[in-house]
């Protein structure tokens, strides 16, 4: 799902930077500056959500279709 791609996208940018980080010395500039970003990244929590409401995640979506589907089962059985 996306939500599970969007936090792997996440944690490669993370490695990535770290790696970028290696071969500079821990006082340049953009050491800092790569280190605030991981810092930023590190306290964001990656997830999609419904207007702050609930989080949509793999388990939000399989509650609404079944929620769908069960609405449809009552509908059908109430026109036969």
């Amino acid at each position: 799902m996306c939500c599970d791609y969007a936090i792997r996208e996440q944690k490669k940018i993370i490695r990535t930077c770290q790696e970028l980080q290696k071969p500079l010395d821990i006082f340049a500039k953009r050491y800092q500056e790569l280190e605030d970003f991981i810092e930023q990244l590190q306290m964001m929590d990656v997830r999609f959500t419904a207007f702050r409401c609930f989080v949509v995640d793999r388990n939000a979506t399989i509650m609404l279709i079944s929620v769908i589907a069960n609405y449809f089962i009552v509908l059908v059985q109430f026109l036969n």
